[in-house]
């Protein structure tokens, strides 16, 4: 029952590798280290370069070159559509905008 109410599932030890407890400790980790830790783990995601470590340090870098992205407005296009999120960006600075 505690998996089904608690944050525990989102707090495993950090899957460092596919290490014996993903290299997390050389000692008992306080709670189990999750079963998948062999295929996923921090030394993959660098070793695969569309892991989604890469995807965020791709979003990152958008971030930093493209100021809408932190300083403009959007509007939705299909604000009742439930599968797909699209929106329409316009920058507060130049008024440009981005589809």
């Amino acid at each position: 029952m505690i998996y089904a109410k608690s944050r525990d599932n989102a707090r495993t030890p950090v899957q460092w590798d596919d290490s014996e407890n993903a290299g997390f400790t050389a000692g008992t980790p306080w709670i189990k280290v999750n079963p998948n830790y062999k295929e996923i783990n921090a030394r993959q995601a660098l070793a695969d370069p569309d892991s989604l470590f890469y995807y965020y340090q791709r979003l990152i870098k958008l971030r930093k070159e493209k100021p809408i992205i932190v300083h403009g407005s959007y509007d939705l296009i299909l604000g009742d559509d439930p599968e797909i999120y699209a929106s329409r960006a316009r920058s507060m600075i130049s008024g440009s905008l981005l589809f």
